[in-house]
């Protein structure tokens, strides 16, 4: 296969990057990188994501929620899933893992990232009124392969992030 372009790396020699057809590819990856650290077939971040993404929607439908919104994006940040059951609308990050521990838990999300995900989920309550009386909370859930591994309840809220 010929190289469809090639890059210089500092204090290497060029590396030929290969675009290879992957027939699985969804959304907007349509190639697989082969590079020297690469392997063939391995997938891209966004494809990942947006498979975590469907496994988080499938869960909380299964629960009875109902989604709200996917991948709701402003400039201040986005949010995997807006959901509602009952008086709660719960804004959930979806993470995708190989494994976890206990221990890397309290780390899976950054600070800067909370954040953002609090003011992102301001200003769809600003934009969508009707959701104003329910009950806010942020939920984190794990994702590896095909299956929710950590469904995390109110696992921050906006009162920890003002410390």
């Amino acid at each position: 296969m010929a190289p469809v372009s090639s890059i210089e790396l500092p204090e290497q020699k060029s590396r030929q990057l290969f675009l290879l057809p992957n027939v699985e590819a969804k959304a907007e990856c349509s190639c697989v990188i082969y590079s020297g650290s690469f392997k063939v077939g391995m997938k891209c971040t966004v494809q990942r994501g947006k498979e975590g993404e469907a496994v988080g929607r499938r869960y909380l439908i299964d629960a009875g929620w109902s989604v709200l919104s996917s991948n709701f994006r402003t400039r201040r940040g986005e949010i995997d899933i807006i959901a509602l059951r009952g008086g709660i609308v719960a804004f959930v990050e979806v993470k995708m893992v190989n494994r976890y521990t206990q221990a890397d838990l309290q780390h899976v999300i950054s600070a800067k990232k909370r954040r953002s995900i609090i003011e992102t989920s301001k200003l769809f309550l600003a934009m969508n009124r009707k959701y104003n009386q329910y009950r806010v909370r942020y939920d984190v859930m794990l994702v590896r392969g095909n299956a929710c591994v950590r469904h995390m309840e109110g696992a921050f809220a906006e009162h920890d992030e003002a410390e």
